[in-house]
């Protein structure tokens, strides 16, 4: 009964959560950033993981999500030859590009982090849910 309370206030957290929608911070420097490889960092706090994807080599199109799924908070990577941020714990699975919930249990989207070029390098904005 525990265990089962624990998980439910878990989830119910996770759910009605507020958003720190943070300030603007520099995240790295564009050329340091791969087409297709995810670089890994932390806002808008140093407690909160998030991640970055270069989709193409077009400046304007990287996106950035909150690295925690919106089912239970557990990390998201991307798997590229599946063409997805996945979540292990529960096979939750998201679009690469827009953080769109694909399958499993997830209720919405990642957490959209704004992010801007700003001479030669990333910058995030804000995180939207």
């Amino acid at each position: 009964g525990a265990l089962a309370a624990g998980t439910l206030g878990i989830a119910a957290w996770t759910q009605l959560r507020t958003i720190n929608t943070g300030a603007p911070q520099p995240i790295v420097a564009l050329d340091q950033v791969a087409v297709g490889d995810p670089y890994l960092f932390s806002y808008p706090t140093g407690n909160d993981p998030a991640i970055l994807l270069r989709t193409t080599a077009t400046a304007t199109d990287i996106v950035a999500f909150s690295q925690k799924c919106t089912h239970l908070g557990c990390v998201v990577f991307l798997q590229a030859d599946e063409d997805r941020w996945h979540c292990p714990c529960h096979e939750g699975n998201f679009e690469p590009r827009t953080g769109e919930v694909i399958s499993g249990p997830p209720p919405r989207a990642l957490g959209r982090i704004d992010v801007e070029i700003r001479d030669d390098t990333i910058w995030a904005l804000g995180y939207q849910p």
